[in-house]
């Protein structure tokens, strides 16, 4: 998935101020209890989504979300939303310092969440319910970017029934839109 960056969250910023209180929105986000995930998957949007405007605390979020992910192989749904939301963002000339160089939020946080295909991938195929149809609102959205992610909700769409077909066949049909516009 490539090496994550050590963000000092003091430096990094939402909608309201520093991204100090992120850890703790994002230990939310992983909580068993239902709501505190909901509640946290709301304050972490308002804050680093807001809007669909990324906020630079959004590449930390990105980071943390995706070594959980790889640490666990799945994600509560709330934190699929998430990472739809902020893979559809714009920075808006937002930027983070990586390696010394300035870098664009919505870059930086696009290009993390590609590179971890394979770890979104292997998810899906375990996944239910709100889960799956989290992956499959994220994986819908990313073909303007990648087309290439319509071959994995394809997949989805044979290989499913019921409920799991149907919503596989919606996050087709966006990717494929998608796709058609931006060529």
């Amino acid at each position: 998935m490539g090496a994550l960056v050590e963000w000092d969250w003091s430096w990094l910023h939402t909608l309201t101020g520093d991204g100090k209180v992120m850890p703790g929105l994002i230990s939310g986000l992983f909580s068993s209890r239902p709501d505190e995930r909901i509640s946290s998957h709301g304050d972490l949007y308002c804050e680093v989504v807001n809007q669909g405007s990324l906020y630079s605390a959004a590449a930390g979020v990105v980071d943390v979300i995706l070594t959980e992910l790889e640490r666990r192989g799945d994600l509560p749904a709330e934190a699929w939303y998430l990472l739809d939301a902020i893979f559809r963002g714009e920075s808006h000339g937002r930027t983070v310092l990586i390696d010394g160089s300035r870098v664009e939020v919505s870059d930086y946080c696009r290009s993390k969440i590609a590179r971890a295909l394979p770890l979104i991938e292997d998810a899906a195929t375990g996944a239910v319910g709100e889960e799956f149809q989290g992956i499959a609102f994220l994986l819908g959205g990313m073909a303007e970017f990648y087309p290439a992610v319509s071959e994995i909700l394809e997949r989805e769409v044979v290989a499913s029934t019921g409920e799991r077909k149907i919503i596989a066949e919606n996050g087709l049909s966006e990717a494929l839109e998608l796709i058609e516009g931006s060529s």
